[in-house]
């Protein structure tokens, strides 16, 4: 490619930063599950730096106390011995490289060099949301939903929430091998585990996210095997057997497929393991973004995504894509989320 067609290129607007960070934000991808659930989404900040501080006393309950007209309005209780924690924001960053053997007789007929160049820079960028954003955010926001936020490698501990908090987890234990127990009362006595430690504080409902075996077991055991069924066949005449999950006991259990090939079960709900949790509490599962180690954001609120290019200028032969992301996944209340498991 000749030296001015590739500064035609890369010296335009739309491959400068915000440019680029703008439309990598807009990029459509495939969510996985707890992404599609949107279960972080509910509280998203962006902040101006790598660290957050959580509030102890933020989402406790406070009654008001009738007052007579005129009076002096009831002032919020403090917590003296509450504590505000700050935690760091986990820096995430991709650089993969386009080379200019890679383009060989792919000129697209009716394009030129450039647009095929553009073209393959785009394409980039959606591989990596596809391919390494997506399933990143769907690993953090399954670690940190059950109070461990781990790396890469499934082993090493980024966050201990438990321990950041000063909780214990707790446990519940459902008993399959016995025919004769009563799943849904088992189910009733998890959900009220979840409610005390809330503690009157409102959700929308609860969901478990189960392994395989935990999840095959749920479904044969005699006092659920025939709601499951009524409840896939009703499924099936809706046309809606996208995936498997029913309704019992005020839970909603579902098998959760995750990526079985990543180290150490880090992609994955154990498969004699479900995670239960309450859905719609205000505040309880957040996500911050810090700014990108980038000059131009020193100081700026932080964005779910951040894009650069860096071309090889003095020879042309390759270009770098570059991808950057600053996401902390924070369960705030994380012994309100329960380990299952079975026997």
């Amino acid at each position: 490619m000749p030296t001015s067609l590739f500064n035609d290129v890369f010296g335009n607007d739309a491959f400068g930063f915000l440019s680029l960070t703008e439309a990598v934000n807009n990029m459509p991808y495939v969510e996985s599950r707890l992404g599609q659930l949107g279960l972080f989404n509910g509280l998203v900040e962006g902040t101006d730096t790598d660290m957050v501080v959580i509030d102890e006393t933020e989402g406790q309950l406070q009654i008001m106390t009738t007052l007579p007209r005129g009076a002096d309005p009831q002032k919020a209780l403090k917590d003296k011995k509450a504590k505000s924690r700050a935690i760091k924001i986990p820096h995430l960053s991709f650089e993969d490289t386009i080379q200019a053997s890679s383009l060989l007789g792919k000129c697209a007929p009716g394009k030129n060099q450039l647009e095929t160049v553009a073209q393959k820079v785009n394409d980039r960028f959606q591989w990596m949301l596809n391919q390494v954003v997506a399933p990143t955010l769907e690993v953090h926001r399954l670690n940190a939903l059950r109070g461990i936020l781990l790396d890469a490698d499934g082993v090493t501990v980024i966050h201990d929430y438990f321990t950041f908090f000063g909780v214990a987890q707790q446990t519940k234990n459902f008993q399959f091998s016995l025919a004769t127990v009563n799943v849904r009362e088992q189910c009733h006595q998890a959900i009220r585990l979840i409610e005390d430690y809330l503690d009157g504080v409102s959700y929308t409902g609860v969901r478990a996210l189960c392994g395989r075996t935990f999840f095959d077991n749920l479904i044969k055991h005699p006092s659920v095997r025939d709601t499951y069924l009524n409840w896939t066949a009703a499924a099936e005449l809706r046309g809606d057997m996208r995936k498997r999950e029913f309704e019992f006991g005020g839970i909603v259990f579902e098998e959760y497929r995750g990526m079985r090939n990543l180290p150490n079960g880090l992609g994955v709900v154990p498969d004699a393991e479900a995670i239960i949790f309450p859905e719609g509490v205000s505040g309880m599962y957040r996500t911050y973004y810090a700014p990108a180690d980038f000059l131009e954001t020193v100081n700026e609120l932080g964005q779910p995504l951040y894009a650069k290019v860096a071309p090889d200028w003095k020879y042309n032969r390759w270009v770098d894509t570059l991808i950057e992301s600053n996401p902390l996944h924070i369960n705030v209340r994380p012994r309100a989320v329960l380990k299952a498991t079975q026997s």
